[in-house]
C-alpha cells in the first residue's frame, strides 16, 4: 500500500513539471503563430486584398489549437460588432501575460481601421514586436522546460528515497 501510494505521488510530482513544461510550448506555439498570422495578414492585405475574414478562416485551418481559439474568440468579437469586452478576445488563454495581452488585444481590435499601408505598417511594428515576445518565449522553452522536468523527476525521486 505504501508503495502504491509513492508511485502515485511519483507521478503526480512528475505530472506537473510535464504541465509546466506544456505551458511553455503553449507559448512558444501561440506566439508562432500569431507570427504566421502577421506574415499572412500582411501579404493578403498587400496583394490580393483579402476580407479579414477570409484571412482568418484559411488561417484557422493551420494554426495550433490555443491561437485557433482565439482566432474565433475575435470571429464572435467581429461579429458582435465589437460591441462586447474586448478582454473577451484571448478568453482563456492563461499562457499570456497581462501586458501581452493587452498588446493582443490592442492590434487586433485595431485591425482594419486605416489604409492598407498604414495598416501593412502597423501589422509589420507588431509583428517585431511579437518576434521579440516569441524568441524570449523560444528560449525559455529551451532553457526552463527541460530543467523543471528534470527537478521535479528528482524531486519525485528523492521523496521516493527518503519515505522507502
Amino acid at each position: 500500500m505504501k508503495v502504491l501510494l509513492l508511485m502515485i505521488t511519483f507521478v503526480c510530482i512528475v505530472l506537473i513539471g510535464l504541465m509546466i513544461n506544456n505551458y511553455y510550448k503553449k507559448r512558444k506555439d501561440f506566439f508562432c503563430d500569431l507570427c504566421a498570422f502577421c506574415d499572412t495578414l500582411k501579404v493578403s492585405i498587400s496583394y490580393s486584398q483579402n476580407k479579414l475574414s477570409e484571412i482568418i478562416f484559411d488561417f484557422k485551418k493551420i494554426c495550433g489549437k490555443d491561437f485557433c481559439n482565439f482566432l474565433l474568440n475575435f470571429e464572435l468579437y467581429l461579429e458582435k460588432g465589437c460591441e462586447n469586452d474586448k478582454s473577451q478576445i484571448c478568453g482563456e488563454l492563461k499562457i499570456l501575460s497581462e501586458k501581452e495581452t493587452q498588446d493582443i488585444i490592442k492590434f487586433f481590435s485595431k485591425l482594419g481601421s486605416l489604409g492598407v499601408d498604414e495598416e501593412v505598417e502597423k501589422i509589420v511594428l507588431n509583428k517585431n514586436l511579437f518576434l521579440k515576445i516569441k524568441e524570449k518565449c523560444e528560449e525559455q522553452e529551451r532553457k526552463l522546460s527541460p530543467l523543471y522536468i528534470k527537478l521535479f523527476v528528482v524531486l519525485a525521486l528523492g521523496m521516493l528515497i527518503i519515505f522507502l
